[in-house]
Order: C-alpha cells, then structure tokens, then sequence
C-alpha cells in the first residue's frame, strides 16, 4: 500500500509539474496514468544496461586500480539487478492504480445512468473510447500446462510479470477480479493480433474470478455467459490453422465451465460439440481442459495426471472409438498414449473492457490496450 501511495504522489507531482491538473474526470486521469506507466518504465528500463556497461567497464580497464575481489564489483552488480526488477514492480503497481482508476469510471457511469457507447461526438477527431485489460495468456507450448484446474479460479497471479504476460502462461489477478461487460478473446502471434472475437456478457458487471467459480452452481456450471454470437469477429487474411481452431473455426457463444462426469473445459464455444452432461464420451474441445478430473471441486479438482491439456482442437474424438487427441503445442500430459502433439496456432490471451470494439488483426499488444474510433 505504501508503495501505491508513493507511485501516485510521484505522479501527480510530475503531472503539475508538466503544467497539468489532476482532473476529476476519471476517464482522462485513466489516460493519464497508462501514459505515465509507459514513459516511467521506458525510462527506467535503460539503467540496468548503463549499470552493465560499467561494471564492464570496470572489470576491463587497466586504468582502475580495483582487484577482482573488491566489494564494489558486487555493490554495482547488485544494484544493476535491483533497477532490473524495479521497472516490473513499478509497471504492475501502476497498472493496478490504472485498474482502480477504471473501476471507479464505471462506477461513476452506473451512478449516471451514462455507458460509453451513448456519448456522442461531433468532433472529426480519433476518439479512444475503451481501455481492455488482459487477464490472462495462453502459451500452448511454453512448458507449462495451464490445464481445468490450474489457474482459472485460484486467487493468485500466475506467470513472471510483464515482460513475459503475452510470451508465456499468465494471469492478472487484479485484471481477473475486475468487474467486465465484454471479453475479447484474441489469438497473437508474438504480441501481434490475427484472429480476435469481443463477446457482450449476459449477465454484466462480474469478474472472471467470480465467472469461474465452480461453486456458483447456479450461474457458473456449464454456463454459455454471452449471447447474440460475437460482436466483433476479424481474422487476418494470412491467418494459419483456422479450419480446426478451438476459438476461431466454429461460431456460436461463449461457454465456461462444460463440465460432464469427471470431464472439465474452462472456456468453449457453442458452435462446437458441447458433451451431454450425463455423458463421458470426452469430446468437448477448447481452452483449459482435463478429462480425467474433479470439475466441480474448487480447492481439489486434480486428478488423473494423464489427462490434463491446455488447448485442443476441434475433432470429432467421441472416446468409444477414439482414444488419441490432436492438441495445440507440446503443454498437455506426458502420456503419448492419449495426445499427440500439433503446431502452436498462437497464443491465446483473454482481455476484458467495458467497451465494445477490440483493435484489428495487425495491432501490437500490450497489458492495456486502448480501442480509438
């Protein structure tokens, strides 16, 4: 909390001392912090490699009379490492202000009665109308098997912060405890977009925490929690592998916790096959899975350790005549017997907004993207 404190002083004092002011308007001061972030942690980025290139310096010149064993070899090195994490630390704790700050915007728009959407503008000038925040990344071949039970309703952050949040396995707790209207789904190759679908909740204004919560058998156990199909569907001419893509090659809404017998899928589409409750033919496919499982425990859902992988494409693979699945990448269980491993389609990272159009195939990702019209 203290460190907050420090990071929001530092900001308002270098916003007054660039001429501004700290407006009421949160969506503007919202504006104004991501912008804040970006240049803050660019600036602080370069000091690791100028700390570097002393203590080269240091090590090879003829000139310093410092031997090998000196402790300022290791006061300088350690110092080098601490700005190295610095910049991480300073990012996630002003993207949790940023995430405060939209919070707050959303819930002075419900005071109002006022959404987004409804404002008008006369103006012929770009307007940046929705901030999304990504919650979390998929990496089906990264090492690391983000299965059913894995992640999806724990309440901790997962993965090694920003710089990897869009390479690896991740989740933004603070993104995932976030109030949303709308989630996008979106498919990048290295950071940059070729397949995105923006799907409107049925039921709004609930984070993905509380989505994923198998306990709320009422809303949240074989849910479809979107309706009308996407609002937003667009697909880079050059996209490979869309014909069995989990997300991508069927239509329909979104569906979370598919859960039958001991068979459990976070994330599936209703264009797809959607296995019958009383069933266990193991033919549902899409994002985090495990077919061998206890779906509907929150605290001890792990089961058979044969059965676990984090993304699989679309099939025809009903068990009684089927026993070898066609999965994304290399993260799924060990046993050959039942996957065989295929080419990464991408990553799959998972955005939330309460705005309702997400940037075209060809944008560059970050942590917060902001959609301009």
């Amino acid at each position: 909390m203290m460190n907050l404190i420090i990071l929001v002083g530092i900001f308002i004092a270098a916003h007054a001392t660039h001429g501004g002011s700290i407006d009421r308007n949160t969506s503007d001061l919202a504006k104004d912090l991501e912008e804040f972030r970006k240049t803050l942690v660019e600036r602080l980025e370069d000091l690791p490699d100028a700390f570097f290139e002393l203590e080269l310096t240091m090590h090879n010149s003829d000139d310093l009379e410092i031997e090998e064993d000196d402790p300022l070899f290791g006061d300088v090195t350690n110092f080098r490492k601490q700005l190295a994490g610095l910049a991480g630390e300073l990012q996630e704790e002003l993207f949790d202000i940023e995430l405060s700050v939209n919070n707050l915007q959303v819930e002075e728009q419900e005071e109002d009665g006022t959404d987004d959407d409804d404002d008008d503008d006369d103006d012929d000038e770009e307007e940046c109308t929705a901030l999304w925040y990504l919650g979390m990344n998929l990496n089906p071949g990264d090492g690391h098997i983000m299965d059913y039970c894995t992640g999806w309703s724990s309440d901790r952050n997962f993965g090694e912060g920003p710089t990897y949040a869009l390479s690896y396995d991740y989740k933004n707790q603070s993104v995932w405890e976030m109030p949303a209207n709308y989630i996008a789904i979106v498919r990048h190759q290295h950071g940059t977009v070729d397949a995105v679908k923006v799907f409107r909740f049925s039921r709004p204004g609930i984070s993905l925490y509380n989505r994923f919560d198998v306990t709320d058998t009422e809303f949240n156990y074989r849910a479809i929690v979107t309706s009308g199909g996407p609002i937003q569907e667009s697909v880079a001419a050059d996209a490979p592998y869309m014909e069995d893509d989990p997300i991508f090659s069927v239509g329909g809404d979104l569906a979370f916790n598919w859960i039958y017998r001991n068979n459990g899928h976070r994330i599936v589409m209703t264009g797809g096959y959607l296995s019958p409750e009383d069933t266990n033919d193991m033919n549902t496919h899409g994002l985090g899975n495990n077919i061998g499982c206890r779906p509907t425990s929150a605290t001890d859902c792990m089961g058979s350790y044969n059965w676990r992988h984090e993304i699989s494409v679309i099939q025809d693979c009903d068990w009684s005549t089927c026993s070898v699945y066609q999965v994304e990448g290399t993260d799924h269980s060990p046993d050959v017997t039942h996957y065989r491993s295929g080419p990464v389609y991408g990553n799959y990272a998972i955005y939330v907004s309460n705005g309702t159009t997400f940037p075209e195939p060809g944008f560059s990702l970050n942590q917060v993207v902001e959609q301009c019209d």
